[in-house]
Parts: structure tokens; C-alpha cells; sequence
């Protein structure tokens, strides 16, 4: 018999992430990836997510386009404490 680690229902995940921004105390941290640079960020969903968590936050999103000042591909969103 084999374990298997159950992936973290949407709930449990911006929880997460609600706790990582907390611990960030007003820096940027990132809280979601996508590869799909035609989705773009989701930056209501993300603030909404974490401010029914009881955070008053900033959300932002990025291209990453593989330069020095964005080394990733794909959307980065960021979010921090205000």
C-alpha cells in the first residue's frame, strides 16, 4: 500500500497563502503562478480571497518575459499587506 499526499481543496490553499502575506509583513510575496500569459493575473479573485481571510492587501500581476528584472515566463501575482 502506497501514501498519497490529498492536494489542498481552493479553501485550505488561499489560507495558505493568506498566512504566507501575514508573514511577509508589508513585502511582496508571491501567491499565484500561471505559464498561460493569455490568462493574465486574476487580481480581483486573489484580493477578494484573501481579505475575506481578514487582510487588507494589495494584489499586482506580472509577465515574466525573461530579462533580468522578470526571469520567469508565464503571470506572476503578488500580493502584500497595506
Amino acid at each position: 500500500m502506497s501514501t498519497t499526499d490529498i492536494p489542498l481543496s481552493s479553501s485550505e490553499r488561499w489560507d495558505k497563502e493568506a498566512q504566507r502575506v501575514k508573514r511577509g509583513k508589508g513585502q511582496w510575496v508571491v501567491v499565484a503562478e500561471s505559464e498561460d500569459t493569455r490568462r493574465g493575473g486574476r487580481n480581483a479573485k486573489v484580493k477578494a480571497a484573501l481579505e475575506l481571510r481578514g487582510l487588507s492587501v494589495e494584489v499586482r500581476s506580472r509577465t515574466g518575459n525573461g530579462s533580468a528584472e522578470r526571469p520567469w515566463v508565464g503571470v506572476k501575482t503578488f500580493a502584500r499587506t497595506i
